[in-house]
């Protein structure tokens, strides 16, 4: 299960745009593939890092929906898995195990692609790299700044006015009471820990449609999945089909 996760949800870290154009942007690639019946994105994922050689390519599909529904199907000679998100419980199928947990998702910024384009809370920097004729990539990497990151993010929580945050601060002011609240925010906010180095967001000029994503971590390590085909989703990949299943042994982990 960790190792699943490691894998598709490492998304979860790499989108945070400064600036406004790059923020529209990438919003306007989230909503393509999220919009109507949703996306399914067939994809090849790759790993290599300095101490061994790049693992065999990992061929699989995933569906997206809004509200963060989300089925994934992945299968090599060493991987069989299925998992259905409907939005409260996380289906973990193991084909070759005959295996199905069940599981809460509490925290929304664990979930793949979704979090990626949805939570721009500045803990990057972006900028388009590079742009040919045809298609464009646009470059995250981390923002340094700790105590911004975590101002703006306590703002959001007590649910101040958005004005307030950095850089660009209004002049409204915060009342004693509430500074006493955001500077206990501040001091017991934990950031995440985070590993990467940079991220590459490649995608199509003319459609807006996501070609590739490249992470480099502080490991040495390179991350890439990169987009085979794109078409429309179904309403059934989301369907956990019971009577299909009906001979696994299901461990519920909730």
């Amino acid at each position: 299960m960790k190792n699943l996760k490691i894998i598709f949800f490492f998304i979860s870290y790499i989108i945070n745009a400064q600036d406004i154009n790059t923020d529209e942007i990438l919003k306007s690639i989230y909503n393509g593939l999220i919009d109507n019946t949703g996306t399914k994105i067939e994809f090849k994922y790759s790993y290599s890092n300095k101490s061994h050689d790049e693992i065999e390519p990992i061929f699989g599909s995933i569906s997206l929906f809004k509200n963060n529904k989300f089925s994934l199907k992945i299968k090599n000679q060493t991987i069989n898995i299925e998992q259905f998100y409907d939005g409260k419980r996380l289906f973990t199928v193991l084909n070759d195990d005959k295996e199905i947990q069940i599981d809460n998702i509490d925290h929304i910024d664990d979930i793949l692609i979704h979090n990626t384009f949805q939570n721009l809370n500045k803990n990057f920097n972006s900028k388009i790299s590079d742009k040919t004729k045809n298609e464009a990539t646009i470059s995250l990497k981390p923002n340094k700044i700790e105590y911004e990151i975590k101002f703006n993010n306590c703002i959001d929580i007590l649910n101040m006015p958005q004005c307030l945050k950095f850089p660009n601060q209004c002049r409204i002011g915060i009342d004693s009471v509430s500074q006493i609240k955001l500077n206990e925010c501040i001091n017991n906010y934990e950031l995440k820990q985070n590993d990467i180095l940079s991220v590459d967001i490649k995608y199509n000029l003319k459609n807006l449609e996501l070609k590739s994503i490249t992470q480099l971590d502080k490991f040495g390590g390179k991350t890439q999945i990169n987009v085979l085909n794109l078409s429309n989703a179904e309403n059934d990949d989301l369907i956990f089909d019971s009577i299909r299943f009906k001979d696994f042994e299901i461990i519920d982990l909730r």
